[in-house]
């Protein structure tokens, strides 16, 4: 009846026009709410961008190359890089970094910090032959102590609590145990001076002043997981050849993992060398890094 008097009204029309009426009033005019887009902070991208090019998190490849085309024209030649972990991983490793260590600084949202890593393209990690010996060694070495476990004449709640605590400690090498290093610490596994020094040599020690009197829980879980499984493996079996054996390939494990752990000090240990010189030299001064 009252399309008949008013031309071009709808249903959706008359209904939003009765709930203007009982919410606002008659005749009433509202200004539409303002929405405000935000641009992007330069200390923002900044700051991401240094975490995904740095080498906790990004590797160079000894081959291959990309081309980035600025707008004026300018080519750049780029060596490939390739990512060591997820993107979701290094989104979460960022919130939980700035949390930490820069409370009053507000990086971007998940989505946000999804598209710029979606940008800045890089390889994602498959293997790490050719590239890494001790992480693809100490990767395979978690395999086949899972493979091992499985295989052993274990209760299933056994079985799974052993292998999620391998999985997390694989996990945790390759990601954030390189972020709890430090020069000085009071947690021994993550004090680079106290598990670099050779106590055989004089020349080779440096003292820590710290009582290493804390512990982690990362690192406690992997050593205890690997101990109760040597400790099962020696209960598995009563033939004394076939327990040394299987001791045997499991120590070679140990030892991949082990490897794997001191090539992680050493890592951090020489960046942070190479760091102080670039910080100290001069600016006539020339840095040549042989690899």
């Amino acid at each position: 009846m009252i399309q008949g008097f008013l031309t071009g009204i709808t249903s959706y029309r008359f209904t939003e026009a009765r709930f203007h009426v009982a919410n606002t009033g008659v005749a009433v005019f509202t200004d539409p709410p303002s929405r405000i887009s935000q641009r992007f902070s330069f200390d923002q991208i900044e700051h991401f961008i240094d975490i995904i090019v740095s080498p906790h998190v990004c590797t160079d490849m000894p081959f291959g190359e990309n081309r980035l085309k600025l707008f004026d024209g300018t080519i750049l030649f780029v060596p490939n890089t390739i990512r060591n972990m997820a993107p979701s991983r290094i989104i979460n490793q960022c919130h939980t970094f700035c949390e930490e260590n820069v409370p009053g600084f507000s990086p971007f949202k998940s989505s946000s910090l999804s598209k710029i890593l979606e940008i800045c393209k890089a390889s994602s990690r498959k293997s790490l032959q050719w590239l890494n010996y001790f992480a693809a060694d100490g990767g395979e070495a978690f395999d086949s102590l899972t493979t091992m476990v499985e295989n052993l004449n274990l209760s299933s709640d056994l079985t799974k609590r052993l292998c999620d605590n391998l999985k997390r400690s694989r996990q945790y090498l390759k990601s954030d145990f390189k972020t709890h290093i430090s020069k000085c610490s009071s947690i021994a596994d993550h004090c680079a001076t106290c598990e670099l020094s050779d106590i055989k040599n004089s020349d080779g020690r440096e003292v820590c002043d710290y009582l290493h009197d804390a512990y982690c829980v990362d690192c406690e879980m992997l050593a205890s997981t690997l101990s109760d499984i040597e400790s099962l493996i020696k209960e598995q079996s009563d033939n004394k050849e076939v327990t040394e054996r299987f001791l045997t390939v499991f120590h070679n494990y140990t030892d991949s993992i082990h490897n794997w752990n001191c090539h992680l000090l050493r890592s951090v240990n020489q960046d942070m060398a190479r760091e102080y010189l670039l910080n100290s030299l001069p600016d006539d001064g020339v840095f040549i890094y042989l690899d």
